[in-house]
């Protein structure tokens, strides 16, 4: 049995992340995952059934750390499901492939060549919430926004400013991801290798050596005519250590190639989801 410090559970788990605490049976038959998975399914409304495989847990599992995000929300102008029609989406390659594209003219906040791309603020209903579509002027500009959308200028916000209200004929394709990632090696690259080894020092949690073995997250987006869809659950397993009248011409979108997508809660100014729609043939991503 794990010896969790009291103070860490009263103070951290329950008091300021208001979190739920509880044990795992190890001995029933469908193996402690179940457990874990049902609570996820649930927080996530069904879109996401599972985020542990079974045997991923052992006798050595000390702690595993838990947590889910949902996201339902509704466009502030909905599209029309009689506009929606099939078009061609340019892959990386050149390569064509037939989508369904929503389309509407609109009010939106819109960003000019930024980073050699248009950027679009598409607002749901209570508008504290939105999705950025970043879309490259040509395939060659991706590699160049990708590479210049940094965790410095996204936190310090220069992404997020210059936007002017402009009328937009805009086209984007309706989209479903989903991705599967272990983030060991990631956060090792970000420096975090000593809380996977056995120098890891988590005594604030435990009087037990600990040391963090997997870190195992999912994520799925799905962007329709009435709105989007988000859920993701990441899980962190503890082993012992041994976002009137219409204008003659509307600036246009048409997002029929690959762009970048941030859904985003504009007030406290903070990512919940960030994703690339490249190819509509992939539906799931698995990392590594």
């Amino acid at each position: 049995m794990l010896n969790v410090r009291l103070f860490y559970l009263q103070n951290d788990v329950i008091s300021f992340y208001q979190a739920e605490v509880d044990n795992l049976d190890f001995t029933v038959a469908d193996g402690p995952e179940a457990q874990i998975n049902s609570w996820v399914e649930n927080k996530t409304e069904n879109r996401i059934p599972s985020v542990l495989q079974p045997g991923v847990l052992s006798g050595n599992t000390l702690l595993v750390l838990v947590n889910s995000i949902f996201f339902n929300g509704t466009w502030a102008s909905p599209f029309k499901n009689a506009l929606t029609r099939k078009g061609d989406f340019y892959r990386p390659d050149g390569s064509s492939v037939q989508v369904d594209f929503m389309n509407q003219i609109h009010r939106y906040s819109l960003r000019k060549s930024y980073m050699d791309s248009d950027i679009i603020r598409i607002p749901f209903v209570n508008r504290r919430f939105a999705l950025y579509i970043a879309l490259p002027k040509s395939e060659s500009a991706l590699s160049t926004l990708e590479g210049g959308i940094t965790g410095e200028n996204l936190s310090d916000e220069a992404f997020f400013h210059g936007y002017q209200d402009t009328f937009v004929n805009l086209t984007i394709p309706k989209f479903k991801l989903s991705s599967n990632m272990v983030l060991n090696n990631v956060l090792i690259d970000m420096g975090m290798s000593e809380a996977f080894s056995s120098a890891a020092n988590f005594s604030g949690i435990t009087r037990e050596p600990a040391k963090m073995s997997y870190v195992i997250q999912k994520a799925l987006i799905e962007v329709q005519e009435s709105g989007t869809v988000a859920a993701a659950a990441t899980a962190i397993i503890m082993e012992r250590t041994s976002a009137n009248s219409l204008p003659l011409n509307p600036y246009n979108f048409f997002a029929n190639r690959s762009f970048v997508f941030f859904l985003r809660e504009d007030r406290l100014q903070l990512i919940l989801f960030q994703g690339k729609f490249a190819d509509p043939k992939t539906k799931e991503i698995n990392f590594p």
